[in-house]
């Protein structure tokens, strides 16, 4: 199915995704490891219970990330004309835009 622009899109429609998509324990180290997050709740199960969690939390990232991705095929696949360009974010000289 291809993707909607903003005008198709309806109030209340649901997108359905087969098969679902799991976010395992090693997903969520991961996520949490690869930006170098300290916080031990996300990747230390050890530390977790001791707080009285049964498990480290889920990280944001790929909790929102892989629902996210996953819907890209039934929304906006074959939409996207072009990107905002590179010069956003990069680092320039001072004096420069």
């Amino acid at each position: 199915m291809a993707g909607f622009s903003f005008e198709k899109f309806e109030i209340g429609r649901a997108f359905g995704r087969a098969p679902g998509r799991t976010l395992s324990g090693h997903d969520n180290a991961s996520f949490g490891l690869m930006p170098t997050n300290p916080q031990p709740l996300l990747v230390d199960a050890h530390f977790a219970v001791q707080t009285g969690l049964a498990k480290p939390l889920s990280d944001s990232l790929p909790a929102s990330g892989i629902p996210i991705g996953t819907s890209v095929p039934d929304t906006t696949l074959g939409t996207i004309v072009g990107t905002l360009g590179r010069r956003v974010g990069l680092m320039c000289r001072q004096g420069q835009p």
